[in-house]
């Protein structure tokens, strides 16, 4: 496809308007002439027959019939007149210019309309009319014959009929008209080339400079300038781009030592944000142990009393002799059994702070089980029921450990919202299900609720209003579930309490980015 170029387009304009001048001032010309060329016809072909009009009627009265012939043929020889005749009142032909029309009805001659000449006969008037082809000019103009017949004269109206001929002078000034407009097209012609040139030198030369300069600036050369000098418009253009490309070299420069120390900036944010992170897991696990030991505390009460009466027991078989080898196997094989027990539990507190190194497949509620075992002391101390619902075992895929430690803190929270609010007859219910295609826990509590102020900023780290909290709880589950895991967790108000919803992937749609 041709592009349009300025340089051509404005010559071809000029072009075209010069033909389109050309053809107007053709026909402007030639329909001025035809009225000029019918104008002066009209007022020849009236000023021949006026004075052929006179001298027929004085040479008619006289009897002077070779008179009246030589005049009409005379007035005949007038270049476009074609056809001259003189008729009676009968339409006869009384005089011609040609001798064979004589004695002859006028009606033979084409042109002649004989209503026309009865008409001018009985009016009087002259009449003339042009044809269709505006070539020829037709007249009728009325005469008086007087003609004498046994010494007495009659007179009688006859016509005289004229056909001017107009084809010679149009033909004439249509060929001026032609000539008129080849000198004014070809001096159209000339100024549309001259334009043309004076365009590629003055204007698309240096559009092309501009437009190539600006490709240069786009693909990044930023050096690229135009150079042009001069007071006109381009000129004005060209020095305006080359103030713009150096602006946008400086805005450059500037980005680029900006961009330096960002990222300088942003290295340093990083390590720091590191650090951070890694204190605050370290305060997170530190938080978490003394949660652990707490409930080792509670898990260990019940054990060590029992091994206290056991003790007690030995004593007192022993002091009253009593003690007999069957009866101190029997409270070493009780004791022994409250150890495994005991040390049960430090294996299990151990294995829930074990970080896992890889994902895979896991039971929510397998976790759900170790989690609760873990703090069933704490919450049965504190009168607080649980309850576990599991809709459907979800297959859930990520780091069960880490998961497990999300949970216990949602529900170390719950627990602390209902001691706090001493809200007797305290329950946390566990919902265990898919929910849209993902593995899903709800905890669900009774303990009032977060308000509705602190409800957006649970989720910040150090955000607390437990006076004992240290605000990393809740941040560090969020972060192990959404980060770590790709999954989601949310919080919304019920009717008594919080409802927390933890979402992962699961096993054989692992996500696509691993965390750990």
């Amino acid at each position: 496809m041709i592009k349009p170029r300025l340089s051509y387009l404005i010559p071809l304009l000029l072009l075209l308007s010069s033909l389109l001048s050309a053809s107007l001032l053709f026909f402007w010309e030639i329909r001025d002439s035809s009225q000029v060329i019918e104008r002066e016809s009209s007022d020849t072909v009236k000023t021949l027959l006026t004075q052929l009009q006179n001298m027929l009627d004085t040479q008619l009265a006289d009897d002077n019939y070779e008179g009246a012939r030589l005049s009409l043929s005379v007035s005949a020889m007038h270049p476009q007149i074609r056809t001259l005749l003189l008729t009676d009142e009968n339409d006869a032909v009384v005089l011609a210019n040609r001798y064979i029309w004589e004695r002859n009805p006028a009606t033979a001659v084409s042109g002649y309309v004989a209503a026309s000449a009865g008409q001018v006969r009985q009016t009087q008037v002259h009449a003339s009319a042009i044809d269709r082809a505006r070539l020829l000019l037709t007249g009728y103009y009325p005469v008086t014959l007087k003609i004498g017949t046994g010494g007495q004269a009659t007179n009688r109206i006859g016509v005289l009929y004229v056909e001017f001929d107009l084809s010679g002078r149009l033909a004439q000034a249509r060929h001026k008209a032609v000539t008129y407009s080849i000198y004014f097209g070809a001096l159209m012609l000339a100024i549309a080339a001259i334009s043309a040139v004076l365009m590629h030198v003055l204007v698309s030369r240096r559009v092309k400079k501009l437009t190539a300069a600006a490709r240069k600036l786009a693909a990044g050369d930023l050096d690229t300038r135009t150079a042009m000098r001069g007071q006109d418009e381009l000129a004005e253009l060209g020095q305006a781009f080359d103030h713009m490309a150096a602006q946008r070299q400086q805005a450059e420069a500037t980005i680029h030592q900006l961009n330096l120390s960002l990222e300088a900036r942003v290295r340093e944010e990083v390590a720091k944000n590191r650090e951070k992170d890694h204190i605050v897991i370290q305060h997170s696990r530190l938080a978490a142990m003394g949660e652990m030991i707490g409930n080792i505390a509670h898990q260990w009460r019940q054990p060590i009393n029992t091994l206290g009466l056991i003790l007690d027991n030995i004593r007192d078989a022993w002091a009253y002799s009593e003690l007999t080898q069957d009866y101190l196997d029997e409270e070493i094989a009780i004791g022994r059994q409250l150890i495994d027990k005991m040390s049960t539990t430090i294996d299990d507190f151990r294995n829930f702070f074990r970080p896992n190194k890889e994902k895979r497949a896991f039971s929510l509620k397998q976790v759900v089980e170790n989690t609760l075992s873990i703090l069933f002391a704490s919450l049965h101390n504190n009168n607080i029921d649980v309850e576990v619902e599991v809709v459907e075992d979800a297959q859930a895929y990520g780091f069960p450990n880490e998961f497990s430690q999300a949970l216990l803190n949602i529900v170390n929270n719950a627990k602390d919202a209902i001691v706090a609010k001493h809200i007797e007859n305290g329950f946390i219910r566990l919902s265990v299900s898919r929910h849209n295609g993902q593995a899903a826990i709800r905890i669900n509590d009774n303990g009032g609720g977060i308000p509705a102020a602190v409800l957006p900023k649970i989720f910040d780290p150090y955000f607390t209003t437990k006076a004992s909290g240290t605000g990393i709880g809740l941040y560090m589950s969020k972060m192990i579930v959404e980060n770590n895991m790709n999954g989601r967790i949310e919080v919304v108000n019920r009717q008594d309490g919080a409802e927390f919803t933890l979402t992962c992937p699961l096993a054989g749609e692992p996500a696509t980015t691993d965390a750990g």
